[in-house]
């Protein structure tokens, strides 16, 4: 139900699961909250039932609401980007494939698995639920459909609106890309330095132990001048 690449909510409403509570206010948090709480009641639910995947349907049927608080993790995270490169990519990764999945349902819908998934009074409904083969996220892309004109107009928009949504946290992941290279290179750089002092140290010591030496022997040879 909710790992199922097929049906499940992880690939559906990936926005579900990203964390918010340092993006917004306690009031906000708590609307936030009771959104989860009542997908937490729905998935308590429906997880034992037979149907749970809403039988011949695009996505998770009985889990629509989910697209609520998933729709507002994601903006509240691209209305501020994060202090952390990591949750920042993160963010842009969720996006991205929220970005096919409104494409996918948009576009392809089931496409040819209506006609599998009922063959046979539902024989293959077992492979529709889990296999991936069978998702409907991976089906437009192993059977290629045709794209109509407005499938291409609405590709394009989707398109535009994901840039346009995706480039204050594009540039906040730039500039945070640019202080990890610096620092890296700064420790780098300080590392070089520090062997050079060590070697530099190593040879100062190795020659005074060599003129130690000269000079003790230049003393017992009597040879000192």
């Amino acid at each position: 139900m909710r790992l199922s690449i097929n049906k499940g909510l992880l690939f559906f409403t990936p926005g579900l699961f990203l964390p918010v509570k340092q993006f917004v206010n306690e009031k906000l948090h708590t609307a936030y909250t009771l959104w989860i709480s009542f997908v937490i009641g729905l998935i308590l639910i429906y997880c034992k039932w037979w149907a749970w995947d809403g039988a011949l349907f695009w996505g998770p049927r009985f889990f629509l609401v989910a697209c609520i608080p998933a729709s507002f993790a994601l903006a509240t995270r691209l209305h501020r980007p994060s202090s952390s490169l990591l949750a920042n990519v993160l963010t842009l990764i969720v996006l991205a494939w929220s970005l096919w999945v409104s494409i996918d349902g948009a576009i392809y819908d089931l496409g040819d698995l209506y006609q599998f998934c009922t063959t046979n009074n539902y024989q293959n409904g077992r492979l529709c639920q889990y296999d991936p083969h069978y998702s409907p996220l991976d089906r437009a892309v192993t059977v290629h459909s045709p794209l109509s004109h407005d499938n291409k107009v609405f590709i394009a928009y989707s398109l535009f609106v994901f840039i346009w949504l995706a480039f204050p946290l594009l540039i906040a992941i730039i500039w945070q890309l640019r202080d990890v290279c610096i620092t890296v290179l700064r420790r780098q750089y300080m590392f070089v330095l520090a062997g050079k002092r060590r070697r530099w140290r190593q040879s100062v010591f190795h020659l005074g132990q060599s003129v130690s030496r000269d000079f003790g022997e230049c003393s017992k040879n009597k040879k000192w001048l």
